[in-house]
């Protein structure tokens, strides 16, 4: 009877030891659960209309390409391009072939062409559209200068009405050291990323910096240290639990000392 009270005291405090260990590792599990963060909102970007001429056209491309790669860097949007080969837009044209002509485009900021993104984008199910056109550009050899402007519509996919309308234009400028023959491609890649940068700002409202390339940064891993305390308690416990539960449910231990051998046969 007294083996079972001491097995029994043995218990219990074998569970106050291991509740003890797992409550404080239990509630800093509680506390470090990631909160869900707000689903991203899908967007589609239509390409921009460049107008007439090769070069409107070549700007128009590369500044659709710069704007989606920065909206995609934006936490709050999915942002896909718009193209004829997408499923969905394969799909409306096979369901309803009158749709045909719709997904042709040109898209930009006039009722016509944001009548047909409006019907691409439900098609889509995405929720916020994005139209616009190239207006504008310039280059001065003289000066080592480049201006782009662009227009655009951010609209609601659903129900296709005019969130926003922004005019932007942006500015290259060559280096001081090569503004005679200064190179066109480049100043003008600069004026694209101005007008990025002003559209970002526009659109999302917050300031735009443009990702650095260059190496990743090595992050060295420190070892954690761990404290023989808890695990030798944890194990203490667990081998209190272990043993009585062997024993509870066997022959009773022998109490009273130590165990006479049996006589020897006659």
């Amino acid at each position: 009877m007294e083996t079972m009270v001491r097995l029994g005291s043995a218990r219990r405090i074998a569970w106050v030891l291991v509740t003890a260990m797992m409550v404080p590792y239990l509630s800093v599990a509680a506390f470090a659960a990631p909160k869900p963060a707000s689903p991203a909102r899908s967007m589609v970007v239509f390409p921009l209309e460049g107008g007439a001429g090769a070069a409107n056209s070549q700007i128009a491309n590369e500044l659709t390409g710069m704007l989606s790669d920065a909206l995609s860097n934006y936490p709050g949007y999915r942002v896909l391009v718009y193209s004829e080969r997408l499923p969905a837009v394969q799909r409306l044209v096979t369901l309803q072939p009158d749709k045909k002509d719709v997904t042709a485009g040109p898209f930009s900021t006039d009722e016509a062409a944001v009548g047909r993104a409006v019907v691409l984008g439900k098609a889509m199910l995405a929720d916020v559209l994005i139209v616009g056109s190239i207006g504008n550009y310039v280059f001065d050899d003289k000066a080592g200068t480049a201006d782009v402007t662009m227009s655009a519509e951010v609209l609601d996919g659903t129900s296709g009405k005019s969130i926003q309308e922004i005019t932007v234009t942006g500015r290259g400028v060559g280096r001081q050291s090569r503004l005679e023959g200064a190179s066109e491609t480049s100043v003008r890649r600069d004026a694209l990323k101005d007008v990025v940068r002003k559209a970002m700002k526009a659109i999302t409202g917050e300031e735009y910096l443009e990702p650095k390339q260059g190496p990743a940064p090595v992050i060295r891993s420190e070892k954690k240290k761990s404290s023989w305390i808890p695990i030798l308690l944890l194990s203490l416990g667990v081998g209190i639990l272990l043993g009585g539960s062997g024993r509870g449910g066997g022959t009773p231990a022998n109490t009273g000392g130590t165990d006479n051998p049996p006589p020897p046969p006659l």
